[in-house]
């Protein structure tokens, strides 16, 4: 799959995570010589599973949904064979694309000692589909030590996605660059998804019947005149525009819609999953 390729930042990610399946599966293979190989796949994908589950839920779901977002999730009780786990088309097509303004224009690659490295940092553009500079440009490290030392973009009223996503998506491999803004509301379109007053009901969210209506969760009166011209009623607001151009809630990185939108998936992805690292039946204590 050509996706593979797609990021730098996501393929170091892969490569990380392909590591650890493996050093875990060499660990598994000294202490049971006795198992074959699609066992050893097995019992290491599954804890490689759960650590991906623990660190999405316990140490990045708080910071996006907030302590408010986390108290109304709730803690796991346990699997139930009633919820259906499988993803929303809103969560897929929309909720889950706020990630894009959590980008940097820029991948930094550091060294060993914390400095930029012999070829400099990466501007976004050229990070896409160039698994070459990987390989030529100091491999892993330089950008994994770039990833959790920068902090994540500022999402601003009047910037949400950096010029890098909506300018020069994909530059080097299309001969017009794409706008990953625009391709967000044109795929929920194209998945036929309601718009964002229709949601702000499922949510349980104030109605509107005008643009002023929607002072309490787009503050700025600018973005609030800008939707007007561009939508003429609030009705015809799409979802991803609505959702992303929300003020982020308290303690959040994410409006009130969006945030609503996620506890609802993430809650139906944790308590509808009978291999959830949690449930009992998956782990012994002594391995969780």
């Amino acid at each position: 799959d050509i996706r593979a390729n797609e990021q730098i930042g996501l393929l170091v990610m892969h490569t990380v995570w392909f590591r650890e399946h493996n050093r875990i599966a060499d660990k598994l293979r000294l202490y049971n010589p006795h198992w074959d190989g699609e066992r050893l796949y097995q019992e290491s994908r599954k804890v490689v599973g759960a650590a991906m589950q623990h660190i999405t839920y316990k140490h990045w779901l708080p910071h996006i949904i907030g302590p408010k977002g986390m108290e109304i999730l709730g803690e796991y009780k346990g699997y139930d064979p009633t919820v259906n786990p499988s993803i929303a088309n809103v969560f897929a097509t929309a909720a889950l694309r706020f990630g894009h303004t959590l980008i940097n224009p820029i991948l930094q690659r550091l060294d060993s000692s914390f400095k930029t490295i012999k070829e400099g940092h990466l501007m976004l553009h050229k990070a896409f589909f160039s698994p070459w500079r990987l390989v030529e440009e100091g491999g892993v490290d330089p950008l994994i030590r770039g990833l959790f030392t920068a902090p994540a973009k500022l999402k601003k009223p009047d910037e949400n996605l950096n010029t890098e996503l909506t300018e020069r998506l994909f530059e080097s491999g299309h001969a017009v660059a794409l706008d990953l803004a625009a391709m967000n509301i044109h795929r929920a379109r194209d998945h036929a998804i309601p718009g964002y007053i229709e949601f702000r009901k499922f949510c349980n969210m104030t109605e509107v019947d005008t643009f002023d209506d929607l002072r309490h969760e787009i503050t700025d009166p600018e973005i609030r005149k800008k939707l007007q011209e561009l939508y003429g009623h609030p009705g015809n607001i799409d979802v991803f525009a609505g959702g992303i151009l929300e003020d982020q809630a308290e303690g959040a990185r994410v409006g009130p819609l969006f945030r609503c939108l996620l506890i609802e998936q993430f809650r139906r992805l944790r308590d509808g999953d009978r291999f959830w690292y949690e449930n009992p039946s998956t782990f012994q204590p002594e391995q969780l």
